[in-house]
């Protein structure tokens, strides 16, 4: 295999240094109020190296109001068991430094996935620099490394996914299986793994690595916890009480979670139909799905419309899964310069929208659930639009 380009090795150098500036500042900035939902990830994996269950609000709790936020409920994190072996390396720091490491470690990842998906999408290598202008201005990815959330670590792997799997199938997988961090956010980018896995040698590669790669990470939080399993089955289960909010007790911006609101009884099982039917609908069009080698425009699609019919989530930082749409118009609107400046003011627009939406979450959040259709609504037009009036190279 061949050395990396100098470009390529340039845009690390610059990346890793942009990650370690910014972790440090915040790690060492006096003052700094820890978000809680980093308390509750830093929380967990103290309690995981300690050996002790990770997901209990009553072990929680003190932990958190100690990393700075004097709740009156535990915030448990749901992701699953094989999602905390990577958080775990927070626990061997107090948590301001912890949330600094985390910061700049988010800023890397960030800056890698918009750099594979401008790749992914067609961009030229020379222009690869304008998705970090990108990813710097879209107003999700700020909250998210504000708010220390980890969506940019599925982001990350998708992004790995969509620019490695024509080349580097099993490299691809590996990467791929970090979007099971948050299984719920890629529920058709699952399936799209499983029909590629169906189809080709390659696909099957990808999809042996990536489930090597989730089978190591269950062993090795089995190996500090052996009960974790039944500890992530309880914390699903569990009823919401004065000292622990439950998983139906968020009020998520998804359809599924407003449909369970409006249902007698309001069954947890309820928010799950729309996901369901979603994929139904995916696998009876499985004819219509082209081979992985052309997924650069059709991946970002179903990304946004997983969003769309997610159990749960759907966070004003979960929208940072829009990137891919995002970098996709970029992409394929540089060559057409009235397209492009479509694309800037839709994008503006875009940010003005999450601007609004978020100042105003406690009374518009609901409102969060048209954002993904509506972009991907505009996305389809603007590449249309692209394809018409590009200009050759």
């Amino acid at each position: 295999m061949s050395a990396p380009d100098p470009p390529a090795r340039g845009f690390v150098a610059v990346a890793c240094a942009v990650a370690l500036a910014t972790g440090a500042a915040v790690a060492l900035a006096p003052g700094v109020n820890v978000p809680c939902d980093f308390a509750a990830f830093w929380s967990s994996a103290v309690l995981m190296a300690h050996g002790q269950n990770p997901y209990d609000p009553v072990l929680l709790l003190p932990l958190e109001r100690a990393a700075g936020w004097p709740l009156e409920y535990a915030i448990t994190i749901f992701n699953p068991p094989w999602a905390l072996p990577p958080l775990l390396p927070l626990a061997a720091l107090p948590v301001q430094r912890a949330f600094g490491a985390w910061f700049g470690l988010q800023v890397a990842l960030l800056l890698f996935a918009g750099r594979w998906l401008w790749l992914a999408s067609g961009g030229r290598a020379a222009r690869a620099a304008v998705s970090a202008v990108l990813v710097g201005a879209f107003v999700p990815a700020l909250v998210l490394v504000t708010g220390g959330q980890l969506t940019a670590v599925p982001l990350f792997g998708f992004a790995g996914f969509a620019h490695f799997r024509a080349r580097r199938p099993v490299l691809a997988g590996c990467l791929g299986a970090l979007t099971a961090v948050k299984p719920h956010l890629f529920v058709l980018f699952a399936l799209a793994q499983a029909l590629d896995a169906l189809r080709c040698a390659a696909g099957r590669r990808a999809a042996l690595a990536g489930t090597a790669v989730l089978l190591g990470a269950c062993a090795a939080a089995l190996f500090v916890r052996p009960e974790i399993l039944d500890d992530y089955r309880t914390v699903l289960l569990a009823r919401g009480t004065d000292s622990h909010r439950a998983l139906g007790d968020y009020a998520a911006p998804v359809a599924g979670v407003m449909l369970r609101a409006a249902v007698p009884g309001k069954p947890t099982v309820i928010q799950f139909v729309p996901c369901l039917l979603a994929a139904l609908a995916f696998v009876c069009a499985v004819r219509k799905v082209p081979p992985a080698e052309h997924w650069g425009a059709p991946l970002p699609f179903a990304l946004a419309a997983s969003l769309v019919v997610a159990p749960y989530g759907g966070w004003w930082y979960d929208m940072v899964l829009l990137l891919p749409l995002v970098l996709l118009v970029a992409a394929r609107t540089e060559r057409a310069p009235g397209a492009r400046r479509a694309a800037v003011v839709a994008f503006a627009a875009l940010n003005a929208a999450l601007v609004v939406l978020y100042a105003r979450r406690a009374d518009l959040a609901p409102l969060f659930a048209l954002v993904p259709p509506c972009a991907a609504a505009v996305a389809v037009v603007l590449l249309r639009a692209a394809r018409r009036h590009e200009v050759p190279a």
